[in-house]
């Protein structure tokens, strides 16, 4: 089971190998469209789960993007969604605190 950290750091290393494969391949006079569109659904799934996972780790909306250009806007209710996914993950991953019974054995 890996973590939150290690699957976003995996989510952007995927994000800039595909930038490459793009680059090439349109320097090369090719046409990468269907690349382009995968890149954009992996980025906004990044943009979100990073977001989650800072605001579960205490820090404000405002600190982690201070600037959005407009339309670029957040979806709230998306956001609320993955964080409360995330949250979910973490409280299973944590043991269970021992009973009383279990102290005394």
């Amino acid at each position: 089971m890996t973590t939150i950290k290690l699957e976003l750091k995996a989510q952007a290393k995927e994000i800039r190998e595909m930038r490459t494969i793009i680059s090439r391949g349109m320097s090369n006079g090719l046409y990468k469209g269907q690349e382009q569109y995968a890149i954009t659904l992996l980025q906004e799934a990044f943009r979100y789960k990073h977001i989650a996972y800072c605001m579960l780790r205490g820090r404000e909306y405002l600190e982690i993007e201070n600037k959005t250009r407009p339309g670029n806007e957040i979806n709230k209710q998306k956001l609320e969604r993955i964080a409360t996914a995330m949250e979910l993950e973490i409280l299973k991953r944590k043991p269970t605190a021992p009973t009383e019974d279990s102290q005394d054995a």
